[in-house]
């Protein structure tokens, strides 16, 4: 980001270039050395006039004029930190005569990297275990305590988030005020410039406090009622509960009280989620004649969960003391809604080994789900298999360098049920209306809120596989191969319909699409003498193509109402779709001979200046305009990697894993805000290298500094579209195990001491904290950074005892 001096020159910048177009349309002269009273002049405003954008705000006249030691604030450093996590647990074990039993404890406090924010864990375990004759049960319980100090760090800066508002915010202002309280200047200076609210302030001043409180049960049986016949019946039973609390109070400013002190408000969400499931099944397996082995089990299962939550926000404290709701004088905003869904299924299996060398599978799944229409509750799910050990075959058997090879081949349906719980209905919303005579009487009413689908379904998915398996040396060396093809139909999916029907979109089951995909796997083992070796290689690519979209042949979704999405039959599913950059107007000629529309080789961008965008021009029509929209990427990869190796020496041990991605795209569009040139908020560094003129026009790709943006510089292009590939060190961790003539003497059984460093570097081209990023579930809008958390770089220290 840029620091205090450069952020005023940009903003002075911004300011006069908003003036000289302003002079410029209204056929009048002047000079960016006017000062402000000179241009309310010129211009004809009234001298009160402050609010306008071609106004230099008297905040940066100290850095234009050079003036040293003035406050420049990094709010990056402010709002970051090392913080410090701690974690202890003790766990007993032990057992006879058939009962064993497992008991522990945990305890962690960990700090968030943003000031304020961390959370605090108490958890528990019990396990135990009887085996009776021919029968075994038993049962395990978990249960967790968890206080959660947070801070909004998700979204964008004008959503009150601390993350997205440390870049915004000006360098200019200091965190605090002289006399110790927060410094709120940003919030409210002069000539249009953005208000952002000190994020120190807002970390530490907003209060938001959540408590978890997490139970996990679970009990079984199993009856051998003949050899080889077994019963099994299987509960477990899950509760979370969740209860927040947030105070957000006068200490801070709003947009109607832009000083503080300001109208305080508190709000409670409760959440309430029980969920359980029964599984049955009949397992029969055995072995005839060393040659052939039999499984077959019949199994039926259901499960339920429900869900329960309320909000209520009142205003109106006499003060910051007390902040539960009894203190409010006003509520003013409240819900509660309550809902749940269920799942029944039936599995048959039957799975054949002849000789280990042939195996042969078959399954059917039935399931039932509550969410979907009366006329399409189930779905039917086969699948086959069968494998081949051809390592094992007389022929090959004696090769004492080949240790496994074995060929695999699958096919298999799934299906898909993730939509919302009443979304196969139409529902009503509420709303109020005006009704009566001359000024009427406003009265609460109902309406449809959405398009029911009784024929709405499960989305399936058919997959192909084919495999292969390959070791030598004693699996030194083993090589495992995938390939699929799969097909999903029935996709569920927010399809736009017509308004003329009252909606926007109406979710369906509509089109087909294919994967194609290749994973290859490959690992060693080796050991010299007191060395150990091991290392785990992974690559995989995919190939997504949509077949087929009913009655259309593309579906443009648009999100966060910025930027738009195209679906089309022959690409891949969430393909972003914007304008593509093609340089910036460099001087007046190239403007002139895009206004020429019968010249093409540059097309016409209305309203553009010498230092905004130029565009490709899409349809060749020599006019840029949402016809000149392109596919311009995907937040899919091309291909993904991984690395794991683990060494060893006598006491010590090394382990390291690594991950990547290469040839997605991310959908940056918080650079609309810290990368727009228009000097209203703080921008990134590259603002230094903008154009400022046709003899200094920077790198000859980023628009000059304007308020009041020209031309299509604000409108989502690929200059927010950026490379998301990357290769990120996930954790390397550096152990010593102490012998046990050592430990035994002291009456330990094993004492480890490790460190680790988890998330340590990153290499990306991405200008965001993070290209793991996508901030939407909605497959067609895949791919959002709109203000992210950035990773955490951890480092822990570990001591493992064993008694």
């Amino acid at each position: 980001m840029l620091g205090a001096y450069d952020f005023a020159r940009l903003v002075y910048d911004a300011h006069n270039e908003a003036y000289l177009d302003l002079l410029e349309s209204k056929n009048l002269t002047g000079s960016i050395n006017d000062d402000n009273a000179t241009r309310l002049a010129t211009l004809g405003e009234k001298p009160g006039t402050t609010n306008v954008t071609y106004l230099i705000p008297e905040e940066i006249v100290p850095y234009i004029n050079g003036e040293p030691g003035l406050t420049d604030t990094d709010w990056q450093d402010e709002v970051f930190r090392s913080g410090i996590t701690t974690k202890h647990s003790l766990s007993v074990s032990g057992g006879q005569n058939g009962v064993d039993y497992f008991i522990s404890g945990n305890y962690a406090k960990e700090d968030g990297i943003v000031i304020g924010s961390g959370q605090e864990t108490f958890g528990g375990r019990a396990k135990v275990n009887v085996k009776y004759n021919n029968v075994k049960f038993g049962a395990n319980v978990s249960m967790s305590h968890i206080l959660y100090d947070l801070v909004p760090t998700e979204d964008r800066f004008t959503k009150e988030t601390v993350v997205a508002g440390a870049l915004a915010a000006a360098p200019i202002f200091p965190v605090y005020n002289e006399d110790g309280s927060y410094n709120f200047d940003n919030y409210n200076w002069s000539h249009k410039q953005q208000a952002v609210l000190n994020p120190v302030a807002l970390a530490l001043e907003r209060k938001d406090r959540m408590k978890r409180n997490k139970m996990m049960g679970q009990a079984y049986f199993d009856w051998e009622i003949i050899d080889n016949l077994h019963f099994k019946t299987e509960f477990g039973a899950t509760w979370n509960s969740f209860r927040r609390e947030i105070y957000r109070p006068s200490t801070l400013p709003t947009s109607t009280n832009k000083v503080p002190p300001s109208n305080p408000e508190g709000t409670v969400r409760t959440k309430d989620n029980f969920g359980w499931t029964w599984e049955n099944t009949l397992n029969y397996s055995k072995r005839f004649n060393d040659m052939h082995e039999l499984t077959v089990v019949l199994g039926q299962s259901m499960q339920r969960e429900s869900l329960e939550a309320s909000r209520i926000t009142g205003n109106g404290y006499p003060n910051d003391l007390v902040h539960t709701l009894n203190a409010s004088t006003a509520a003013t905003k409240w819900d509660s809604s309550r809902e749940a869904w269920t799942l029944a299924s039936f599995i048959a299996r039957a799975q054949y080994n002849f000789d280990h060398k042939y195996l042969v599978s078959a399954s059917l799944r039935a399931d039932g789900s509550s969410r979907f229409g009366s006329n399409n509750k189930w779905g039917y799910f086969p699948s086959a298999s069968v494998g081949w050990y051809l390592s094992e075959e007389d022929f090959l058997k004696e090769q004492t360098w080949l240790s496994a090879l074995k060929i695999r081949a699958s096919y298999g349906q799934s299906g898909n049920f993730s939509i919302g719980n009443y979304d196969t209905y139409a529902l009503l919303g509420t709303d109020n209306y005006v009704l009566g005579t001359g000024d009427g009487n406003l009265v609460p009413g109902i309406y449809p809120s959405s398009i029911g689908n009784d024929n709405l379904g499960w989305e399936k998915t058919a997959m192909t596989n084919l495999g292969l398996e390959f070791g030598v040396l004693n699996n030194m060396f083993r090589l495992e191969v995938d390939l699929y093809n799969s097909n999903t139909s029935n996709m569920l999916l927010e399809v736009p319909v017509p308004y003329i029907s009252g909606f926007g979109t109406s979710l369906q089951n509509r089109g087909k699409v294919n994967n194609k995909g290749l994973e290859i796997t490959l690992s060693t083992q080796n050991r010299f003498g007191d060395f150990r070796w091991s290392n785990n290689f992974n690559f995989a690519m995919n190939k997504n193509e949509v077949k087929d979209l009913g009655t259309v042949d593309e579906i443009v979704t648009v999100c966060n109402s910025v930027i738009y999405y195209v679906t089309r039959v022959g690409e891949s599913i969430g393909n972003y779709y914007t304008l593509v950059t093609d340089g910036i107007f460099m001087n007046q000629e190239e403007l002139d001979i895009a206004a020429d529309l019968n010249d093409k080789r540059i097309a016409y961008v209305a309203g553009a200046k010498v230092g905004d965008f130029k565009y490709k021009d899409m349809n060749g029509d020599g006019v840029i305009n949402d016809d000149d929209k392109a596919i311009v990427g995907n937040y899919a990869p091309k291909f993904t990697y991984g690395w794991s190796t683990q060494m060893g020496w006598k006491w010590f041990d090394l382990a390291v894993s690594t991950q990547g991605t290469y040839g997605n795209k991310i959908a940056n569009i918080n650079r609309r805000y810290i990368n727009s040139m228009e000097g209203s908020i703080n921008n990134m560094a590259d603002a230094l290298n903008r154009f400022v003129s046709v003899d200094n026009p920077g790198n000859g790709q980023i628009v000059q500094a304007n308020r009041s943006a020209t031309g299509k510089n604000g409108t989502i292009s690929t200059w927010h579209i950026e490379d998301g590939s990357y290769f990120r060190i996930r954790d390397i961790t550096f152990g010593v195990t102490l012998p046990k003539k050592w430990t035994n003497h002291a009456g330990l059984e094993k004492v480890r001491a490790y460190f680790t460093a988890y998330n340590p570097f990153t290499f990306s081209n991405y200008s965001g904290y993070n290209p793991e990023v996508s901030q939407n579930s909605n497959p067609l809008t895949p791919g959002i950074d709109y203000g992210t958390y950035p990773v955490a770089r951890s480092y822990v220290f570990g001591l493992n005892v064993s008694f």
